[in-house]
């Protein structure tokens, strides 16, 4: 009886830890929270060809109370966000970008982000925007 009940214990606290990596039981609150500040973008390609130019991408994207500024090479952009969590994932919501993101042609960033990985370091997120072109998924490091 002893050896099934420790299985089990054993069994909890792996499912409960296994979870908290992956963003699981956190609030809205919370979320927003770990999201404010600065994320640089791992980019994945590391160069850009603009014209005849190869430029290195650099991107940002940074989170305030209510709402995200994309900094994309020498654009701007700005949208509001919304949080959205459940027991089982945790997402947020960009409405439209304002202005439109003219160089590079990058569609990605309206819609909803699924939060596959956040701490203090990294933000990973995930999306398939259009459901036609396959799985997005961004990197970022702050």
């Amino acid at each position: 009886m002893r050896t099934k009940f420790s299985t089990l214990i054993l069994l909890v606290f792996i499912l409960f830890y296994s979870c908290l990596k992956q963003e699981y039981f956190k609030s809205e609150k919370e979320i927003k929270k770990e999201l404010q500040g600065t994320w640089k973008l791992i980019s994945i390609p590391k160069k850009d060809i603009i014209g005849t130019d190869t430029i290195d991408h650099v991107e940002s994207w940074t989170f305030d109370d209510t709402k995200v500024t994309i900094v994309n090479y020498n654009q701007t952009g700005i949208s509001t966000y919304s949080i959205h969590t459940s027991i089982t994932q945790a997402k947020f919501k960009l409405d439209d970008i304002i202005p439109k993101f003219i160089l590079p042609a990058r569609p990605r960033s309206n819609g909803t982000w699924q939060i596959v990985k956040l701490d203090g370091s990294f933000l990973i997120i995930a999306s398939d925007q259009d459901g036609l072109s396959g799985l997005t998924q961004l990197e970022f490091q702050k």
